[in-house]
Parts: C-alpha cells; sequence; structure tokens
C-alpha cells in the first residue's frame, strides 16, 4: 500500500516493466505506474516479474478497452500491484469489481479526474477531490491551465488540502513546473517519463526526482 503521509515520484510505464523498475530506482523514482492501456506485451505476466520493493501503481483509462475488460484486467492487476488507480467517471459495476479486488490484496485505491481541456473553479476542484475522497484511499485531479493563475489556483488548492491523500497535477507545458511544486505543497503524487511523455507536461524522472529533493517535495 501507498503511505499517505508522504510524497511519490512515479516513473510512468508503457513497456518492458522489470527493465523500467530497474531503471526507474536508479534514476531516482519512488515508485512506477504501469500504464496497462499502453502496454506493449502482456501486463499481467509483467507484473509478477515486477520489483517487489518498488510500489508499483496500475491503471487502465477507458480508451481501446470497454468497461468490462478495464474491470477484469485491473481486478487481476491488484494481486501483484501496490496501488490501482480508476477514473472517477468509471460506471458502478466497475468500482465495485475493481476496488473489492483492491481491497482482497490490501491494495491503495486511488481515484482519479483528468480534465484535458480546462481548470475547473477552486470550489469545484475541491468537490472533486471530496468525491473522490469518498470512493478511495487517495484523490488525483489533473487538469489543463490556460495560463500561470490557473495553475496557481491549483496549488492553493493542494495546500490547502495537505493534510489529506491529495495529488494534484497541472497538464501540458504551462503547467509542467507543477510536477516539482506540487509536492512541495503537499501533493502525494507526481508522475514524470522513461523516455516518452505518456501525458503532456510530463518530465523525465531524472530530472523530475532531482527537482523535488532540492525543492523539499518529498517530504510532508
Amino acid at each position: 500500500m501507498l503511505d499517505s503521509s508522504r510524497s511519490y515520484v512515479v516513473a510512468s510505464v508503457t513497456d518492458d516493466l522489470q527493465g523500467k523498475c530497474v531503471r526507474a530506482r536508479q534514476e531516482g523514482a519512488d515508485a512506477v505506474e504501469l500504464r496497462m492501456d499502453l502496454y506493449t506485451g502482456d501486463p499481467l505476466a509483467a507484473l509478477e516479474d515486477a520489483d517487489p520493493d518498488l510500489p508499483v501503481i496500475v491503471t487502465c483509462r477507458p480508451d481501446g478497452y470497454d468497461d468490462g475488460e478495464r474491470s477484469t484486467l485491473l481486478s487481476r492487476a491488484v494481486e501483484h500491484a501496490d496501488a490501482v488507480d480508476l477514473d472517477l467517471d468509471s460506471p458502478d459495476e466497475v468500482w465495485e469489481s475493481v476496488y473489492a479486488a483492491a481491497d482482497l490484496h490490501s491494495s491503495t485505491k486511488i481515484a482519479s479526474h483528468h480534465d484535458h481541456g480546462s481548470t475547473p473553479s477552486t470550489e469545484k476542484m475541491s468537490a472533486i477531490v471530496d468525491r473522490c475522497l469518498s470512493q478511495a484511499d487517495f484523490a488525483k485531479v489533473a487538469v489543463t491551465p490556460s495560463g500561470h493563475t490557473d495553475v496557481h489556483r491549483l496549488l492553493g488548492l493542494t495546500l490547502e488540502r495537505r493534510n489529506e491523500a491529495v495529488a494534484t497535477i497541472a497538464m501540458g507545458n504551462v503547467g509542467s513546473y507543477s510536477r516539482f511544486l506540487a509536492p512541495v505543497y503537499g501533493s502525494n503524487l507526481t508522475y514524470g517519463s522513461l523516455g516518452e511523455p505518456t501525458a503532456p507536461g510530463q518530465l523525465p524522472v531524472d530530472r523530475l526526482s532531482s527537482l523535488v529533493d532540492e525543492f523539499g517535495g518529498g517530504v510532508r
């Protein structure tokens, strides 16, 4: 399970999980995220050979999978994972199946919301956090800022909710600095790349880890 009292630099992985776990550790990552929807190869087989000392978060975004396939894949994956990340707007039957499996295997439950077009009002983002935490152990909110004011609002919300298990991300180039500043404000999770980014604005893991350490973001 993940520790809500600390921040994690998470390396997003889409292939060669075993090799990428080794590289992630070398480059300063605290955990890896297995993007099952983007993975090249059999992600379930890969999980069995993952580094047992490096926490693994599994997720499968809706693109390319129907709800039944996602539910089955994630429910099987949590047997070998430390945490599972499920989209907030997933159907109830997916929530019930995946989270029942997570509880059975003592995996941390992350409820996530991604806004790829805008940054909602502070009040709406706070309500999204509340909704996530009503269903899961961790809340993750990723938004798309149109300018620095949006980023600052997100960081302000992060600071306000820093005593809760909350992760915040400002996606895209405008918000790329939030990747290392959000942990300073209290975000539990920040994501970096090992090669091609899996989300807009991701920084390379080695650079992200160095910046988080430099600004003291690993300590909450």
